[in-house]
């Protein structure tokens, strides 16, 4: 498995990754595909991408027709304009999410996002990932959302299994 950070790219070869990530999102990430962060993502431009504290990544495995998707993250405004963590079905519980996260915050040196005390995984994966809980608010829809934050460092959990190519899970991904 490989984590590869998406870069502003010609505009042909932008809005192709583009949509690749956007079909990914859509089809693997559940109540996220219809959230703010979402149409954050759909809406982000080649430019939009190249400003300070936005960052998109990927984490990819290798597999007989090439390589394939196993998740992806979106920050926006160092985490506070958005926070957004995809990872393929069939790759969920292998820290892949933890080690996208944990990328990011290496990446932007610091970030600061909101988790929803409903969303379990994914409070798991920010403390895994090296961030800490700071404050607790009213999240989206009056839910109790813990605020997050972290600086760049070297999270004890950001360790990842990583998958070996002709592993079964990577020659039967989608």
């Amino acid at each position: 498995m490989q984590i590869v950070t998406i870069t502003p790219a010609p505009r042909e070869d932008w809005l192709r990754r583009h949509a690749k990530v956007l079909k990914f999102v859509f089809e693997h990430g559940g109540n996220q595909a219809a959230g703010a962060e979402f149409i954050l993502l759909a809406r982000l431009s080649a430019e939009q991408l190249a400003a300070p504290g936005t960052s998109l990544m990927a984490a990819t495995v290798r597999c007989e027709d090439g390589e394939r998707l196993a998740g992806v993250s979106f920050v926006s405004g160092y985490g506070t304009g958005g926070c957004l963590v995809v990872v393929h079905p069939l790759y969920r519980g292998r820290r892949v999410g933890t080690n996208l996260l944990a990328s990011q915050l290496q990446q932007l040196g610091t970030m600061r996002c909101e988790a929803l005390l409903s969303r379990l995984p994914f409070v798991k994966m920010c403390f895994r990932a090296g961030l800490h809980a700071v404050a607790i608010n009213q999240g989206a829809a009056g839910q109790p959302a813990l605020v997050m934050e972290g600086t760049c460092g070297n999270p004890e959990g950001a360790s990842i299994n990583l998958t070996q190519e002709g592993d079964p899970l990577c020659r039967y991904p989608c």
